[in-house]
């Protein structure tokens, strides 16, 4: 292995010689200013004349939340969005109150507009008599009205509602299809 290696190394070497010679036969030299140089002397600044006009003053540079010709505006362009929810629910069902914790997870795209996600939904928790009960929803959530934190749109969505039975080892559940604003 070892020999396997210098002679790679020689071999590397044989080949860089003569590229290096040709570099030396070309005479290229390399100016690299030393620390040391001082800087070159200033030349004075002459006094202006009354025909020489004034520079022009630059003109703004244009105003970079403005679109270029042929480019998205940035407002419009959608881009990708995350939205999460944790929290309490008490909800009737059936006139039977069921209390528990909801998760909501979404992925979607947004602009400063608009949004739209689709979203996924879970409850957990018990009715007032100690049944367990759980569900589990799809849906899509649109956002319409933007502004800083506020943010008004409606939902829809559609899961199954499950509840343990009490009497017998077994669960009832049920579709369910809803909307709602927000």
């Amino acid at each position: 292995m070892k020999r396997i290696v210098l002679l790679a190394i020689g071999a590397l070497a044989f080949v860089a010689r003569p590229a290096l010679a040709q570099e030396e036969d070309q005479g290229e030299v390399y100016n690299i200013p030393s620390p040391q140089q001082p800087p070159p002397p200033q030349q004075p600044a002459q006094p202006q004349t009354q025909s020489q006009a004034p520079p022009q003053a630059e003109q703004p540079s244009p105003n970079p939340e403005q679109p270029k010709q042929g480019e998205e505006d940035p407002a419009k362009k959608l881009r990708l969005s995350l939205r999460g929810g944790l929290g309490y629910q008490l909800a009737p069902v059936h006139g039977v109150p069921v209390n528990g914790g909801r998760l909501r997870l979404g992925i979607g795209a947004q602009n400063d507009s608009s949004a739209h996600y689709a979203m996924i939904s879970f409850l957990y928790g018990a009715t007032e008599e100690g049944l367990r009960t759980w569900d589990a929803r799809v849906g899509w959530t649109g956002d319409f009205f933007r502004t800083g934190i506020l943010r008004l749109g409606v939902d829809v969505d559609m899961g199954y509602l499950f509840v343990r039975r009490a009497t017998v080892d077994a669960r009832m559940w049920a579709l369910g299809i809803g909307g709602g604003g927000h």
